[in-house]
C-alpha cells in the first residue's frame, strides 16, 4: 500500500468551481457540438465533484481544446471552459472549467498513475496479473472508467477491471458492528472471525513510501502529459 499526494481534487477541492459529490454535483459530462451534463440529485448544477473533473480533462483532451500538455487554446486559456450558463446554475453564476484547474487534475493524475507503477514494481508485477481494482469513496460511486481512460490515469491494462466500491470504510464498520451484534447474540465467534480477517490484512500489508523509491519523480513527471 502507498499513499499519492493527490490532494482534494477528487472529491472537487482545489477546483474553481468544485464541490463534493452530493446532490447538485455535475458527476458525468460530454462534450460535442453542446455541453451535455448529469447532475446528483437531477436537480440545478452547483459545481464538479471528482468523476465531473476527470470527465470534463478527458473531454476537453478528446476534442482538442487541450493539448497533450494540458495548455487551453484561446479563448478558454483566459476565460476557461463554460460547462453551464449563469442562468441554468444553482448559484447564480456560470460554471466553468479553468487552466488552473486542469493543471491542478495533471498533478494529481500524475501522483495516482506514479503510485500505481511503483507499487506494481515493488511488487514485481504485472498490470496482466492483477484481478480488480477496486475505487474507493464517494468519488468511485460515481465513477465512468471508459469515460476516463484517455487520462490514462490507470494502466489501460488495468481501467477494464476498475470496480467502483463505494464507501468502503463506512462498509467495513457497518460489517465489523453487525459481527459484534452477532456475536452478542447468536452466533458468538462472529466477531472473533472478523477480527482475525482483519488482523491477517494488516499484517499481510506492506508500506510503500513512494518519496523513498527509485524512480518515483521521474514516473511522476512523465506521466503529467495528457
Amino acid at each position: 500500500m502507498c499513499s499519492t499526494a493527490a490532494g482534494p481534487v477528487f472529491e472537487g477541492g482545489g477546483i474553481s468551481c468544485g464541490m463534493g459529490g452530493v446532490n447538485g454535483a455535475i458527476a458525468h459530462v460530454r462534450i460535442g457540438d453542446a455541453c451535455s451534463i448529469d447532475v446528483i440529485g437531477d436537480g440545478a448544477p452547483l459545481g464538479l465533484c471528482g468523476t465531473g473533473v476527470l470527465e470534463t480533462v478527458s473531454e476537453l483532451r478528446k476534442t482538442g481544446i487541450l493539448d497533450e500538455t494540458g495548455l487551453m487554446k484561446e479563448p478558454y486559456f483566459k476565460l476557461g471552459f463554460s460547462l453551464v450558463r449563469a442562468e441554468d446554475s444553482g448559484t447564480d453564476s456560470r460554471i466553468a472549467f479553468t487552466q488552473d484547474d486542469v493543471r491542478a487534475v495533471q498533478m494529481a493524475k500524475a501522483a495516482i498513475r506514479a503510485g500505481i507503477e511503483t507499487l506494481l514494481t515493488s511488487a514485481a508485477m504485472k498490470p496482466e496479473e492483477i484481478d480488480a481494482v477496486y475505487v474507493a469513496g464517494g468519488y468511485g460511486q460515481h465513477m465512468d472508467f471508459q469515460a476516463i481512460r484517455a487520462l490514462q490515469m490507470i494502466p489501460d491494462a488495468l481501467i477494464d477491471k476498475c470496480v467502483a466500491a463505494g464507501n468502503t470504510s463506512l462498509q467495513g464498520c457497518i460489517h465489523l458492528l453487525h459481527a459484534l451484534s452477532l456475536s452478542e447474540k447468536e452466533t458468538p465467534d462472529a466477531l472473533f472471525k472478523t477480527m482475525a480477517a482483519l488482523d491477517a490484512l494488516t499484517q499481510d500489508a506492506i508500506e510503500v513510501v513512494l518519496a523513498q523509491q527509485e524512480g518515483f519523480e521521474a514516473l511522476y513527471y512523465a506521466s503529467m502529459g495528457l
